[in-house]
C-alpha cells in the first residue's frame, strides 16, 4: 500500500508544515500484533467501533491521519484519513454506550465501501459522501 507521507510508530506525530497532527500505523508494530494495534486504535480513534479483518493470508496493515480543526459553535471537529486493509468495521449498542456520539462524515477517495444503518445500505465510490450517526449502531464494509 503506498503512503506518501511519513509515518509513526504506534505514536503521534506532529508535523504542522504539512498540516497533519497525527500518524498511527501498523508498522510500528510485530506483525503477529498489527492486528491488536489496529483494533485498540480503530476503537479509540474512529467513534469507538471494532474492526473485524477480510486478509488473513499476510500481517494486517493499516494507517490512521488525525487533525483537530477549530470551528465555531463546535467543540470539536476532527479530520481522520484512513488507509488499511480490507476490513468490516461495527459500532455496536454496547461501544455506544461507552463512548460519545457524534456525526461521522466519510468522504470515500479509493475503492469502494458498503455503509449499513437502520436497516438502510448504501455503497460509497470514489468522490461519493456518507452520514452516519454514532448514537445509533452501524457497520461499513472496506472490501
Amino acid at each position: 500500500m503506498p503512503m506518501s507521507r511519513p509515518r509513526m510508530m504506534g505514536t503521534v506525530q506532529h508535523e504542522a508544515a504539512a498540516g497533519v497532527v497525527g500518524v498511527l500505523s501498523t508498522k510500528s508494530v510485530p506483525e503477529a500484533n498489527r492486528l491488536d494495534f489496529w483494533r485498540d486504535v480503530v476503537c479509540r480513534t474512529i467513534a469507538g467501533v471494532e474492526a473485524t479483518a477480510l486478509v488473513r493470508d499476510r500481517p494486517y496493515s493499516g494507517l490512521i491521519r488525525t487533525q483537530s480543526m477549530p470551528i465555531t459553535q463546535l467543540s470539536t471537529f476532527d479530520l481522520i484519513q484512513v488507509e488499511a486493509d480490507a476490513q468490516l468495521v461495527s459500532r455496536t449498542r454496547k461501544l455506544i454506550d461507552r463512548s460519545d456520539c457524534a456525526w461521522l462524515l466519510m468522504i470515500q477517495h479509493d475503492g469502494i465501501c458498503e455503509l449499513g444503518q437502520g436497516g438502510r445500505r448504501a455503497s460509497l465510490a470514489p468522490g461519493d459522501i456518507g452520514f452516519l450517526d454514532t448514537s445509533r449502531p452501524y457497520d461499513v464494509l472496506f472490501p
